[in-house]
């Protein structure tokens, strides 16, 4: 069965919120601070591991779609040090608890209830070196054209599954 995510990530241009730019002012705080282990919270098609691996960081990248790993592994291919996984980012983290000195989730824990995001944001804690950096950009409902089909549920009128 084919997921939203399958859906969004095959098409050549998906939907502007479910791509970002990775922050100029991030990227500062991780070279200075050290920073060598980072995950990517809801990878997408592999635009922040690439980038960031050309700065030289090691970084794993978690993803639940099968289009958006298939786009990563084709733009990763000719990296050392990237990794992505297929999962679930809502379901327990598989690392050790301080395995990396950064997470970032971009455009990703936004598609989820508080409760779940909650749990995430816990996992991001026991895998987070002490000090370690954790950042969140999360899409705000003016950059959807939303429409409530039930209680606290909404659908995204500018998502079309052709």
């Amino acid at each position: 069965m084919k997921s939203q995510y399958d859906l969004i990530w095959s098409k050549s241009k998906p939907p502007a919120h479910y791509k970002s730019v990775f922050s100029p002012k991030i990227l500062n705080l991780y070279k200075k601070k050290g920073v060598r282990k980072i995950l990517d919270l809801g990878s997408g098609d592999g635009t922040h591991l690439c980038y960031l691996g050309k700065q030289g960081f090691e970084v794993y990248g978690i993803e639940i779609s099968e289009k958006g790993i298939k786009k990563t592994l084709e733009k990763i291919k000719n990296f050392n040090g990237l990794k992505v996984l297929k999962r679930d980012i809502f379901l327990p983290l598989p690392f050790d608890n301080g395995f990396f000195d950064a997470v970032f989730s971009f455009q990703a824990l936004n598609h989820n209830r508080l409760l779940s995001i909650c749990n995430v944001f816990l996992e991001c804690n026991r895998v987070l070196k002490e000090g370690g950096i954790f950042s969140v950009k999360v899409a705000d409902r003016e950059s959807y054209q939303l429409k409530k089909i039930d209680n606290e549920t909404y659908f995204d009128v500018e998502f079309n599954e052709t």
